[in-house]
Protein backbone atom coordinates (compact mmCIF):
# COMPACT_ATOMS: atom_id res chain seq x y z
CA UNK A 1 0.00 0.00 0.00
CA UNK A 2 1.39 3.36 -1.10
CA UNK A 3 2.20 5.93 1.53
CA UNK A 4 0.12 9.11 1.46
CA UNK A 5 2.06 12.38 0.78
CA UNK A 6 0.70 15.62 2.24
CA UNK A 7 1.42 18.86 0.36
CA UNK A 8 1.72 21.93 2.53
CA UNK A 9 2.20 25.58 1.62
CA UNK A 10 5.14 27.06 3.37
CA UNK A 11 5.24 30.49 5.03
CA UNK A 12 7.15 31.96 2.09
CA UNK A 13 4.33 31.29 -0.38
CA UNK A 14 1.77 32.78 2.03
CA UNK A 15 3.83 35.93 2.34
CA UNK A 16 4.13 36.27 -1.43
CA UNK A 17 0.37 35.82 -1.81
CA UNK A 18 -0.34 38.50 0.80
CA UNK A 19 2.10 40.90 -0.86
CA UNK A 20 0.42 40.32 -4.24
CA UNK A 21 -3.03 40.97 -2.77
CA UNK A 22 -1.76 44.15 -1.07
CA UNK A 23 -0.32 45.42 -4.36
CA UNK A 24 -3.61 44.70 -6.16
CA UNK A 25 -5.58 46.56 -3.50
CA UNK A 26 -3.17 49.52 -3.71
CA UNK A 27 -3.55 49.65 -7.51
CA UNK A 28 -7.35 49.59 -7.19
CA UNK A 29 -7.20 52.37 -4.60
CA UNK A 30 -5.08 54.55 -6.92
CA UNK A 31 -7.47 53.95 -9.82
CA UNK A 32 -10.45 54.78 -7.62
CA UNK A 33 -8.86 58.05 -6.50
CA UNK A 34 -8.08 59.01 -10.09
CA UNK A 35 -11.66 58.21 -11.12
CA UNK A 36 -13.04 60.29 -8.25
CA UNK A 37 -10.89 63.27 -9.24
CA UNK A 38 -11.97 63.05 -12.89
CA UNK A 39 -15.63 62.79 -11.89
CA UNK A 40 -15.25 65.75 -9.56
CA UNK A 41 -13.78 67.93 -12.33
CA UNK A 42 -16.48 66.82 -14.77
CA UNK A 43 -19.27 67.51 -12.29
CA UNK A 44 -17.80 70.93 -11.55
CA UNK A 45 -17.70 71.79 -15.25
CA UNK A 46 -21.25 70.55 -15.76
CA UNK A 47 -22.43 72.63 -12.84
CA UNK A 48 -20.71 75.75 -14.16
CA UNK A 49 -22.15 75.16 -17.63
CA UNK A 50 -25.68 74.69 -16.27
CA UNK A 51 -25.49 77.77 -14.06
CA UNK A 52 -24.07 79.94 -16.85
CA UNK A 53 -26.75 78.67 -19.27
CA UNK A 54 -29.66 79.58 -16.99
CA UNK A 55 -28.08 82.93 -16.09
CA UNK A 56 -27.65 83.72 -19.79
CA UNK A 57 -31.20 82.54 -20.53
CA UNK A 58 -32.57 84.78 -17.77
CA UNK A 59 -30.64 87.75 -19.17
CA UNK A 60 -31.87 86.93 -22.68
CA UNK A 61 -35.50 86.78 -21.54
CA UNK A 62 -35.06 90.11 -19.74
CA UNK A 63 -33.77 91.68 -22.94
CA UNK A 64 -36.65 90.12 -24.90
CA UNK A 65 -39.16 91.56 -22.42
CA UNK A 66 -37.54 95.01 -22.79
CA UNK A 67 -37.73 94.77 -26.59
CA UNK A 68 -41.38 93.68 -26.44
CA UNK A 69 -42.21 96.63 -24.22
CA UNK A 70 -40.53 99.01 -26.64
CA UNK A 71 -42.46 97.50 -29.56
CA UNK A 72 -45.75 97.98 -27.66
CA UNK A 73 -44.82 101.60 -26.95
CA UNK A 74 -43.79 102.11 -30.59
CA UNK A 75 -47.16 100.89 -31.86
CA UNK A 76 -48.99 103.13 -29.42
CA UNK A 77 -46.89 106.18 -30.30
CA UNK A 78 -47.19 105.53 -34.05
CA UNK A 79 -50.96 106.14 -33.88
CA UNK A 80 -51.76 104.04 -36.94
CA UNK A 81 -48.87 105.41 -39.02
CA UNK A 82 -46.92 102.40 -40.36
CA UNK A 83 -43.99 104.52 -41.53
CA UNK A 84 -43.63 106.05 -38.07
CA UNK A 85 -43.73 102.58 -36.50
CA UNK A 86 -41.04 101.28 -38.86
CA UNK A 87 -38.84 104.27 -38.09
CA UNK A 88 -39.15 103.54 -34.37
CA UNK A 89 -38.21 99.88 -34.95
CA UNK A 90 -35.21 100.98 -37.00
CA UNK A 91 -34.26 103.34 -34.17
CA UNK A 92 -34.46 100.35 -31.82
CA UNK A 93 -32.13 98.48 -34.17
CA UNK A 94 -29.68 101.36 -34.06
CA UNK A 95 -29.84 101.47 -30.25
CA UNK A 96 -29.18 97.75 -30.00
CA UNK A 97 -26.33 98.02 -32.50
CA UNK A 98 -24.56 100.68 -30.46
CA UNK A 99 -21.23 99.34 -29.12
CA UNK A 100 -21.15 98.54 -25.43
CA UNK A 101 -18.17 98.80 -23.06
CA UNK A 102 -16.35 95.53 -22.48
CA UNK A 103 -17.31 93.80 -19.24
CA UNK A 104 -14.66 93.07 -16.67
CA UNK A 105 -13.78 89.52 -15.69
CA UNK A 106 -15.90 89.75 -12.55
CA UNK A 107 -18.97 90.96 -14.47
CA UNK A 108 -18.96 88.13 -17.00
CA UNK A 109 -20.27 85.51 -14.59
CA UNK A 110 -22.68 85.37 -11.68
CA UNK A 111 -25.94 87.23 -11.20
CA UNK A 112 -24.43 90.43 -12.63
CA UNK A 113 -24.38 88.94 -16.11
CA UNK A 114 -26.32 91.16 -18.54
CA UNK A 115 -27.49 90.43 -22.04
CA UNK A 116 -25.30 91.74 -24.81
CA UNK A 117 -27.76 92.76 -27.54
CA UNK A 118 -26.70 93.09 -31.16
CA UNK A 119 -29.05 93.95 -34.02
CA UNK A 120 -28.62 93.48 -37.75
CA UNK A 121 -30.17 95.80 -40.30
CA UNK A 122 -32.84 94.18 -42.41
CA UNK A 123 -31.72 93.29 -45.98
CA UNK A 124 -33.51 91.69 -48.94
CA UNK A 125 -32.83 88.08 -49.94
CA UNK A 126 -30.06 87.29 -52.41
CA UNK A 127 -32.58 86.49 -55.12
CA UNK A 128 -34.13 89.91 -54.69
CA UNK A 129 -30.75 91.57 -55.14
CA UNK A 130 -30.61 90.08 -58.62
CA UNK A 131 -34.16 91.24 -59.49
CA UNK A 132 -35.15 94.63 -61.03
CA UNK A 133 -35.17 97.69 -58.77
CA UNK A 134 -38.96 97.84 -58.42
CA UNK A 135 -39.23 94.16 -57.50
CA UNK A 136 -36.38 94.49 -55.00
CA UNK A 137 -38.00 97.47 -53.28
CA UNK A 138 -41.38 95.72 -53.15
CA UNK A 139 -39.89 92.60 -51.61
CA UNK A 140 -37.90 94.64 -49.09
CA UNK A 141 -41.10 96.37 -48.03
CA UNK A 142 -42.78 93.01 -47.36
CA UNK A 143 -39.92 91.40 -45.46
CA UNK A 144 -39.89 91.76 -41.66
CA UNK A 145 -37.26 93.63 -39.74
CA UNK A 146 -34.72 91.40 -38.01
CA UNK A 147 -33.43 91.82 -34.48
CA UNK A 148 -30.51 89.65 -33.35
CA UNK A 149 -29.39 89.77 -29.74
CA UNK A 150 -27.40 87.46 -27.50
CA UNK A 151 -26.49 86.77 -23.89
CA UNK A 152 -22.92 85.59 -23.15
CA UNK A 153 -22.27 82.17 -21.58
CA UNK A 154 -18.74 82.50 -20.30
CA UNK A 155 -15.82 83.21 -22.59
CA UNK A 156 -16.52 81.32 -25.81
CA UNK A 157 -20.28 80.66 -25.94
CA UNK A 158 -23.50 82.63 -26.05
CA UNK A 159 -27.26 82.17 -26.40
CA UNK A 160 -28.42 83.95 -29.55
CA UNK A 161 -32.00 84.82 -30.49
CA UNK A 162 -33.32 86.17 -33.79
CA UNK A 163 -36.64 88.04 -33.93
CA UNK A 164 -38.70 88.84 -37.02
CA UNK A 165 -40.65 92.07 -36.50
CA UNK A 166 -43.44 92.29 -39.13
CA UNK A 167 -44.07 95.57 -40.91
CA UNK A 168 -47.60 95.78 -39.52
CA UNK A 169 -49.47 97.53 -36.72
CA UNK A 170 -51.75 94.55 -36.05
CA UNK A 171 -51.20 90.92 -35.15
CA UNK A 172 -48.03 89.55 -33.54
CA UNK A 173 -45.42 92.08 -32.61
CA UNK A 174 -42.61 89.63 -33.34
CA UNK A 175 -41.83 86.00 -34.11
CA UNK A 176 -38.84 84.13 -32.69
CA UNK A 177 -37.02 82.77 -35.72
CA UNK A 178 -34.22 81.03 -33.84
CA UNK A 179 -32.96 80.53 -30.30
CA UNK A 180 -29.72 78.60 -29.92
CA UNK A 181 -26.36 78.30 -28.20
CA UNK A 182 -23.52 79.40 -30.48
CA UNK A 183 -19.73 79.23 -30.20
CA UNK A 184 -17.70 82.42 -30.37
CA UNK A 185 -14.37 80.67 -30.91
CA UNK A 186 -13.34 79.68 -34.41
CA UNK A 187 -11.90 76.31 -35.34
CA UNK A 188 -8.60 76.42 -37.21
CA UNK A 189 -8.34 73.49 -39.63
CA UNK A 190 -4.58 74.03 -39.90
CA UNK A 191 -4.01 73.80 -36.15
CA UNK A 192 -1.61 71.04 -35.11
CA UNK A 193 -3.25 68.74 -32.56
CA UNK A 194 -0.06 66.82 -31.84
CA UNK A 195 -0.94 63.44 -33.33
CA UNK A 196 1.55 60.59 -32.95
CA UNK A 197 3.89 60.26 -35.89
CA UNK A 198 5.72 56.91 -36.08
CA UNK A 199 9.41 57.06 -36.82
CA UNK A 200 10.33 56.18 -40.37
CA UNK A 201 12.03 52.81 -40.71
CA UNK A 202 15.38 52.56 -42.43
Amino acid sequence: MKSRVDYRIGPGMTSLLMIFIALCMAALAVLSMASVQVDSVLNSRNQESTVSYYQAEAALQKTLADIDGQLVAARAEAGGDLAAYESKVLALQAALSAPKPAASAGEQGGSAQEAEAVAKVDAPAMSALQAPETARVAQAEREPLHLVFAAPMGKDRQIEAVLDVPRSLTGKRYTVRSHMVTNLSTWDAEQDIGMYQPAASD
